[in-house]
């Protein structure tokens, strides 16, 4: 009896360890000539990094890699996050391991920051993930933020709801490599790019997102982005970031 019940519980516990596991999800997605490349992983496993310790700004994919392995993380995926200021600061909402590092921006003005609606990415305390109009978090965390782990603003959001944003325009003409963050009904995450040296308007980038099944969409940046993956790129990149997205083990 003893050893069945030993049997039942390492069985419980390898469940466990399997669903926990942070091993991501890779897809491709192709829509005429351009071509996208997303990942998705855990909402646990996710981290948000401007600065380190020292009040220094990582910058750089390499410079964060090399703090997180010092700390024994291992590194599945980087990702640059939202769009930032001329004065290499957050443009809005920017909150790391629940501290409020910049507060929400509700303010008009020109760029893609700006065009609206704009929105946030957050996970919370309870690692629940979630993508909101910049209106709705204001409505719904105000200026505590009670309860939200990590966040970063920017803009536009892509797709509200499962329609893409009414704003855009199929035919513009507005080619950028871009990177976004987008969610499912399920509340599964997704880290998405345009691939290699595809290029896209915002239209045909949200398009995307909807193809890959997400239901809330939010731009990160564009003609900087990139997408590190562990065995896939490496970590080198021109321009310096500021907000970083993780995903470690």
């Amino acid at each position: 009896m003893r050893k069945i019940i030993f049997i039942v519980l390492l069985l419980s516990v390898l469940k466990s360890v399997v669903a926990a596991s942070p091993t991501p999800i890779n897809q491709t997605l192709t829509i005429g000539k351009h071509t996208f490349r997303a990942i998705s992983v855990p909402p646990d496993k996710i981290s948000l990094h401007w600065k380190d310790k020292q009040g220094n700004a990582y910058r750089s994919f390499g410079a964060l890699k090399s703090t997180l392995q010092k700390q024994g993380k291992t590194i599945v995926a980087l990702m640059n996050a939202g769009i930032y200021t001329d004065t290499d600061e957050p443009a809005g909402l920017h909150i790391e391991s629940g501290k409020l590092l910049r507060p929400l921006n509700t303010q008009k003005g020109k760029g893609n920051f700006h065009l609206q609606p704009n929105g946030v990415f957050l996970i919370t305390n309870k690692q629940y993930p979630k993508i909101l109009t910049t209106t709705q978090y204001k409505k719904h965390y105000g200026k505590k933020n009670k309860g939200v782990r990590l966040a970063t603003q920017s803009g536009p959001m892509l797709l509200i709801n499962g329609k893409i944003n009414a704003r855009f325009v199929k035919t513009i003409n507005s080619p950028y490599s871009r990177n976004a963050v987008c969610t499912t009904k399920k509340g599964q995450i997704w880290f998405l790019i345009t691939d290699n040296y595809t290029r896209t308007n915002f239209y045909t980038f949200a398009k995307a997102a909807k193809k890959l099944g997400c239901y809330q969409a939010l731009y990160l940046d564009g003609s900087i982005s990139k997408l590190y993956q562990t065995g896939v790129n490496s970590t080198f990149h021109f321009s310096h970031y500021v907000g970083i997205l993780a995903v470690t083990e």
